[in-house]
């Protein structure tokens, strides 16, 4: 079941309508919102192609069976979900798409592959060769990567924060894959103390490193969300339509911004 909106809803009412403020910055868990659809995949699994290799080292090349996240973790592409704006039949080289394991309980396991990565790295593809239309080369894509359900109830996520922060939704960011670093500005966040909303923010951001959030996942929801059919994978100019989900997340130490309302 996701996260109650009940107590959310009556902090928002009676927060915002205090004039004092207060910004903050600074090392706070960070509780993710499953309806946030955080972008797993954006931070750390990447498609691979042979010219890759030299900017995501030492990321990803050569880290299968390594440890690159937190045990909790199980990443996945399902190119074969029902109604999936990810979902595809046959990828643009003719090869029918599997379900790929990226990250098992946290160790790395493979990585998305077209015909041309797959064989320059020795393996066989996984049906992720896509493109935007016929005038574009087809490369290693993404089609539905989700992060899977854990055993956590969301409300007892919630209630595990001392101080920290809710991630309601996310706005825009960035990630530089050469090193992991991202950037994300939420739209919605709260202020979490004792376990209990106690706030609205705004003008947060979350500041980190994919690898590192990732290994620093303590607990994980039971109440996975798939993306509602809107986004889009834009890479090398190119862009396809794909899914993405992920449940509610609790990661341990983020650096976080913001201003605090009342």
């Amino acid at each position: 079941m996701a996260l109650s909106d009940t107590t959310i809803s009556a902090v928002s009412n009676n927060g915002t309508e205090r004039d004092q403020t207060h910004t903050f910055l600074g090392q706070y868990t960070a509780a993710l919102s499953s309806n946030t659809l955080w972008e797993t995949r954006g931070q750390l699994v990447r498609e691979k192609r042979p010219r890759d290799a030299n900017v995501l080292q030492p990321l990803l090349t050569g880290q299968v069976g390594n440890v690159v996240a937190s045990e909790l973790c199980t990443v996945i592409d399902d190119a074969q979900l029902l109604q999936s704006r990810g979902s595809i039949n046959v990828d643009d080289e003719g090869n029918e798409p599997e379900s790929s394991v990226l990250i098992e309980k946290g160790k790395l396991r493979g990585y998305m592959q077209d015909r041309h990565s797959a064989s320059f790295f020795k393996t066989k593809s996984t049906g992720n060769g896509r493109r935007e239309s016929f005038a574009c080369a087809p490369m290693p894509r993404m089609t539905n990567t989700i992060l899977l359900a854990g055993p956590h109830d969301p409300e007892e996520i919630l209630k595990s924060v001392k101080r920290g922060v809710f991630a309601k939704k996310f706005g825009g960011g960035q990630v530089d894959i050469s090193n992991g670093d991202f950037v994300f500005s939420l739209t919605e966040s709260y202020l979490v103390e004792d376990g209990k909303i106690t706030a609205p923010l705004k003008g947060v951001n979350l500041i980190g490193n994919g690898p590192d959030a990732m290994r620093k996942v303590t607990m994980l929801g039971n109440d996975v969300e798939v993306s509602d059919g809107i986004w889009t994978c834009g890479k090398d100019g190119q862009s396809v339509p794909v899914g993405v989900g992920c449940p509610t997340i609790k990661i341990d130490r983020m650096t976080i911004g913001g201003t605090k309302i009342g």
